[in-house]
């Protein structure tokens, strides 16, 4: 697999926000969203919470 560029990394985030979390039983986090770009392996940390419902 090649180097996931920002965009790709971008397209990952709003996939984890909109259709993730909302099926997951988490929520998402007051904090910040990190994203890491070390080739080959970038990562894209999102905070979460357990859901209280």
């Amino acid at each position: 697999m090649g180097f996931l560029g920002v965009s790709a990394c971008g397209e990952l985030e709003q996939r984890i926000v909109t259709e993730w979390i909302p099926t997951s039983g988490y929520e998402y986090g007051n904090a910040p969203d990190i994203e890491v770009y070390l080739n080959p392996d970038p990562e894209v940390w999102i905070p979460v919470i357990k859901s209280q419902g």
